[in-house]
């Protein structure tokens, strides 16, 4: 444990009574704010588990709280409740909450606040907006809990109390959060608390608030396989899906900075783990770009038919599925290039020199090394945009590397400074079962040059063929050769 006791927290609180003005000792304050937990269990019917007694009470003793923890630890909760235990205990309050994008904002952590004032008693005093607003209804102006995105820190500057001790400042997955975010807040007289799974490069300020800035911080650490909100069922795939004692198992479930990897992994972990914060702050029109299909191809047994759309630099489709047969891969692949065409035509009509998108001529890379040429001869009979892959083909390359395999996943690292991936828990837990294979395939030195392991190697460490990783290679080819046309035709091995 990295925080002071329950019994220490709430003296700290105790201590602070004698702060609050007499306006706040008439209402909540004096009866709440010796017990947060009391609060919540009062005002909205639930009683706090794990860690969040002890987060909330550090809170209310007037601590900078820093808290990490792997998935499902109820960090979105405990922060909804201290949004509104603050405003219910604090007369004349403020409350300023940000997080990377409006998923984590407005559909995770507001969605959360939203939730709980409902079930709030005393929400008649205010009122709440869809803008991510909560105002007093007698002191709109200085009584309120906002919502504010963490690349817009020019809108936090300014923000302050009449007295010390009203203003919080939440920050959620802090580790996404732009320094200049940060660098306003350090101007204000304003309490923080920050929450976050670790991130997978160890550096940073949340990763700082743990190692060289500790002191200034009430640390909380949690582990998922040690939250009370956890079911096994869940933990057992993770850990399927994750693999324990990976660089992503670590961050991910037990809540730690990552040690040090492989040096020669193909892409590093830290890199996958700045594209999926890429995703949550990329802007609206980054799903719109010009589509792109990846797929690799299986037939039946343990491997799996991967299929990923790429919408420019964005991955906005992960997909995998066991068991079907080739013609069926086939109809999936017309359905999907169908979608994204009626999408891009549906977002780019009133462009000037508009043309409609023909889902035909979509670029559809598929891996034609062995059961992917059936898959390749029927879309090509019906006159779609297919290229056949062959993975131990000659690389456009050779010198570099030794086969067209090597060559797609190191085109896919250099990549990965733009390539915007989707966060863990998307597309049915496929998207952290491709940031995991993103993160295994290891590379050697031959005479013939620089060489990706062979696949049966990375599925005896991984437990599976990393077939999203594959499918996702070849999309970034894919999306290529949207790019710039005809120019990359030499791709076909």
């Amino acid at each position: 444990m990295e925080y002071a006791s329950l019994a220490d927290l709430m003296q700290r609180s105790a201590e602070r009574v004698g702060e609050f003005s007499s306006e706040d000792q008439d209402t909540h304050a004096a009866k709440y704010a010796l017990n947060p937990c009391k609060w919540v269990y009062d005002e909205l019917g639930f009683e706090l588990k794990g860690i969040q007694p002890d987060i909330m009470c550090a809170v209310a003793a007037g601590n900078d709280v820093a808290v990490r923890t792997g998935h499902k630890c109820g960090k979105s909760f405990v922060s909804a409740c201290n949004v509104l235990f603050w405003l219910a205990t604090r007369v004349r309050s403020k409350v300023l909450t940000t997080a990377p994008g409006e998923r984590q904002l407005k559909h995770i952590l507001w969605a959360e606040i939203g939730s709980l004032f409902r079930r709030w008693r005393s929400h008649h005093k205010f009122n709440i907006t869809t803008g991510m607003h909560i105002s007093h209804k007698d002191y709109p102006e200085e009584w309120f809990a906002l919502g504010i995105y963490s690349n817009e820190a020019d809108r936090i500057e300014g923000f302050h109390t009449r007295e010390w001790g009203k203003l919080l400042i939440l920050i959620d997955e802090a580790k996404a959060v732009d320094k200049t975010f940060f660098d306003a807040v350090a101007s204000m007289q304003g309490q923080r608390i920050m929450t976050s799974v670790p991130p997978l490069n160890s550096q940073g300020y949340f990763y700082d608030a743990f190692t060289t800035q500790k002191e200034l911080w009430t640390r909380f650490h949690q582990s998922s396989e040690d939250s009370p909100f956890v079911d096994p069922k869940w933990l057992a795939a993770r850990e399927k899906d994750w693999i324990r004692g990976s660089v992503i198992w670590q961050a991910k479930i037990e809540g730690e900075f990552p040690q040090s990897s492989s040096s020669n992994l193909v892409i590093d972990p830290a890199s996958v783990d700045k594209a999926q914060e890429r995703f949550l702050v990329a802007p609206k029109a980054s799903t719109f770009g010009k589509p792109a299909i990846g797929c690799d191809v299986a037939r039946f047994g343990d491997d799996r038919t991967a299929e990923i759309v790429l919408r420019g630099n964005r991955l906005t489709l992960v997909d995998e599925q066991h068991g079907k047969d080739l013609m069926a891969t086939v109809g999936r692949l017309i359905a999907i290039a169908e979608d994204e065409a009626a999408h891009y035509n549906r977002h780019h009509r009133y462009d000037e020199g508009f043309e409609a998108l023909d889902p035909k001529r979509i670029p559809i890379f598929v891996d034609d090394t062995g059961l992917g040429g059936g898959v390749t001869d029927r879309l090509a009979e019906l006159e779609y945009n297919i290229f056949g892959i062959n993975f131990a083909a000659k690389a456009n390359n050779p010198r570099m590397y030794p086969n067209k395999r090597s060559e797609l996943w190191f085109d896919l690292r250099d990549g990965m400074e733009i390539i915007e991936l989707p966060p863990d828990d998307m597309f049915n837990g496929a998207a952290g079962r491709l940031a995991a294979e993103l993160t295994f395939p290891q590379y050697g030195y031959t005479s013939e040059g620089v060489k990706l392991e062979p696949k049966d190697l990375i599925k005896k460490r991984l437990g599976r063929s990393p077939d999203l990783g594959d499918a996702t290679c070849l999309g970034w080819a894919a999306r290529n050769y949207a790019e710039v046309g005809d120019s990359l035709i030499t791709i076909i091995g």
